[in-house]
């Protein structure tokens, strides 16, 4: 088991405190992005145009969500900057998943996941 030291107070980093709170983070961000999605069509004319205006909403944040735009926010915002290069992002899943994770390879997934989401934004809004 992977262990690490968070925060300077000796918090040891555990998958088995941190999977649980994966799960409710994404089911939180999960149920927000219905709620997005639903309250726009509910105030909507309920046509098929503006379901899928609904639809590309709860996408776009459940992609957002999947690209790790919460923790580039926090490092912008709040820890002034992304780290180096040379900092694993560890509490990623994605960490395990390559073996590797840092500030290029988070900024380069949530680039990607922006360009699906714009993508997908002008082929709602063309059809």
């Amino acid at each position: 088991m992977l262990f690490r030291v968070l925060y300077d107070y000796g918090l040891q980093f555990s998958y088995g405190w941190v999977v649980l709170y994966w799960w409710v983070f994404g089911g939180v961000f999960l149920v927000f992005s219905v709620i997005i999605g639903f309250v726009y069509w509910l105030g909507s004319g309920k046509s098929q145009r503006e379901f899928r205006i609904g639809f590309g909403l709860f996408l776009s944040l459940c992609l957002f969500f999947f690209g790790g735009l919460v923790d580039v926010l926090w490092f912008v915002f709040w820890d002034g900057g992304l780290p180096g290069n040379d900092v694993v992002w560890w509490w990623m899943p994605w960490a395990s998943v390559f073996g590797f994770w840092n500030s290029t390879a988070q900024f380069s997934l949530l680039t990607v996941v922006f360009v699906v989401i714009m993508l997908f934004w002008i082929w709602i809004l063309r059809s």
